[in-house]
């Protein structure tokens, strides 16, 4: 039986869950995309597959999640100013 590296594997459904919350609620995402890349980054030399596939994962979700956050912000400001 091989033996596999459970850290290793944690960072592709962490990226997957991630990249879901980015959709939705940006801070969620946040909580489980850095973790995931720690992770992912973290045994490289282990199992390079898994790894390169978390980390690609965890990057996109935190990307999606930056720029939900961005928008998010320029609409608040957008609407506040409104306000005035």
């Amino acid at each position: 039986m091989k033996s596999t590296n459970k850290f290793s594997l944690a960072g592709i459904p962490l990226g997957i869950v991630g990249i879901i919350l980015a959709l939705v609620f940006p801070l969620a995402s946040y909580a489980c995309c850095v973790p995931g890349l720690i992770y992912s980054l973290g045994n490289k030399k282990k199992s390079r597959k898994r790894s390169v596939g978390g980390t690609v994962l965890n990057i996109v979700g935190l990307s999606l999640a930056a720029i939900n956050s961005a928008i998010a912000v320029v609409i608040a400001v957008r609407d506040w100013q409104k306000g005035k």
